[in-house]
C-alpha cells in the first residue's frame, strides 16, 4: 500500500482488488481453525512444552520462509515500480519498501523494534535482489521475465539465509570510525 501510494497507483491494489482481502481472510480462518481446539490446562502445558522442544526446527522453517517471501516481495515491488516507468535504482528502492514494509508494520503493532531497524541484514538482500531484477528487466538480459524474477528472488533469499547462517550483521550507528 505504501509503494502504491508513493508511485500514484490509486486506489492501492490491496484495497481495489477483493482477492487481497480474501487471501488474508482465508489465511486467518485457517490459522484460527488449526489453533482453536480447546485444551485443558494440563494438555495446554504439554503442548507448550512440545512446541518449545521443537522451537529450533520451527525457527529454521520460519527463517527460510521469511527469506523466500522477502525475495518474492522485493521482486514484485520492483516490477510494479518498473511498470510505472521508474528508473532502475528507484524501482529497487520501492521493491525494498515493499519487501520490508509489512514486517515493519507488524513489528510496530506488536510493540517490537522492526527487524529492518536492527542489526539484521534484511533490507540489503531485498535491495540487491530488486536491483538485480530491475537491471535484468530494464536491459532485456533475459528473454523470459519469470526467469529474472525467480533468479532475483532466489538470490535475495540466498543472501538473507547466508547472512543468518554466517551471523553477518550491519554495523551499529556510531560503531564505524
Amino acid at each position: 500500500m505504501i509503494r502504491d501510494a508513493l508511485i500514484g497507483a490509486t486506489p492501492v491494489a490491496a484495497i481495489a482488488d477483493w482477492r487481497y482481502f480474501a487471501v488474508a481472510l482465508g489465511a486467518t480462518a485457517a490459522v484460527l481453525l488449526v489453533t482453536s481446539r480447546r485444551m485443558s490446562d494440563s494438555k495446554l502445558k504439554s503442548a507448550i512444552e512440545e512446541v518449545r522442544a521443537r522451537g529450533v526446527r520451527y525457527d529454521r522453517v520460519a527463517v527460510v520462509a521469511d527469506a523466500l517471501t522477502l525475495g518474492l516481495f522485493a521482486v514484485s515491488g520492483t516490477l510494479k515500480a518498473l511498470d510505472y516507468h521508474l528508473p532502475v535504482f528507484q524501482a529497487a528502492l520501492l521493491g525494498t519498501v515493499t519487501a520490508t514494509g509489512g514486517g515493519v508494520v507488524r513489528d510496530v503493532l506488536v510493540n517490537e523494534v522492526p527487524m529492518v531497524l536492527q542489526r539484521e541484514l534484511y533490507a540489503v538482500p531485498a535491495f540487491v535482489g530488486g536491483l538485480l531484477f530491475a537491471l535484468l528487466e530494464r536491459h532485456g538480459f533475459v528473454v523470459q521475465g519469470y526467469l529474472a524474477a525467480a533468479g532475483s528472488a532466489a538470490i535475495t533469499a540466498a543472501i538473507r539465509l547466508v547472512a543468518v547462517w554466517r551471523d553477518w550483521h550491519a554495523p551499529r550507528p556510531g560503531a564505524v570510525a
